[in-house]
């Protein structure tokens, strides 16, 4: 009988336990991760960029553009990360404002956009600098290493 006891409560333990666990580890990684974040996301990451033999004026020019580009995305995911935080606070209290809550959703959507419009105007900037044969050996790599938010099979997610 202790036995049977005791495999239970394990079982309950390893139900309970092992979710709350994966949980406790799995949120600071997730709070950690960022939309269009991280170097790999970049369409000029160094896998991405090697062996296009670059002039030193085009590397210049990629300099200078992304360090103006950081600043802004700095920015604005600073901007948007404020509004989110009082989103949150907004809709949280005990009669939330809906109004408020969509003027600031679409704040937030704006912010999105504005981002994703920078993100372009960078790979738009990359090509203007590069000669036809540099595009050409670029979008073959793209082939190669794929391009942020393509996926590789079609159909819709799950």
């Amino acid at each position: 009988m202790k036995t049977t006891m005791m495999n239970t409560m394990h079982r309950a333990i390893k139900t309970v336990a092992l979710p709350l666990v994966f949980c406790t580890l799995a949120a600071p990684a997730t709070l950690q991760a960022r939309p269009g974040g991280g170097p790999e996301s970049r369409p000029d990451t160094p896998a991405l960029m090697a062996g296009l033999d670059l002039t030193d004026k085009q590397i210049e020019l990629l300099k200078e553009k992304r360090f103006e580009q950081r600043k802004t995305m700095i920015n604005l995911r600073s901007q948007q990360d404020s509004l989110q935080a009082d989103l949150a606070e907004l809709a949280s209290t005990n009669k939330p404002d809906l109004r408020e809550i969509d003027r600031l959703a679409a704040k937030i959507g704006d912010l999105h956009g504005q981002m994703t419009a920078e993100r372009i105007k960078g790979i738009v900037f990359l090509r203007s600098i590069l000669s036809k044969e540099q595009q050409n050996l670029l979008d073959a790599r793209r082939l190669v290493f794929g391009m942020k938010g393509e996926r590789s099979t079609p159909g819709q997610r799950k």
